[in-house]
């Protein structure tokens, strides 16, 4: 998790917005593999590209079974 935050952190730097937003909050629904199902991501003043960035650093994660 740490490495996907500091790739988080990346997609900030892309566009014409180089700072990061205050907040970004993120919504993540699980499959029983441990991939990700669903990835909703709300960050205010970001731009489109940036929380597509983030959404596709999102959509790698993987967690353990369950």
């Amino acid at each position: 998790m740490k490495q996907a935050g500091e790739e988080v952190k990346g997609c900030f730097l892309l566009g014409k917005t180089t700072s990061a937003p205050g907040s970004v909050a993120v919504d993540l629904g699980i499959h029983k593999d441990g991939s990700v199902a669903r990835k909703k991501v709300r960050a205010d003043g970001a731009e489109g590209g940036q929380i597509a960035c983030v959404e596709g650093v999102l959509g790698r994660l993987r967690f353990a079974r369950f």
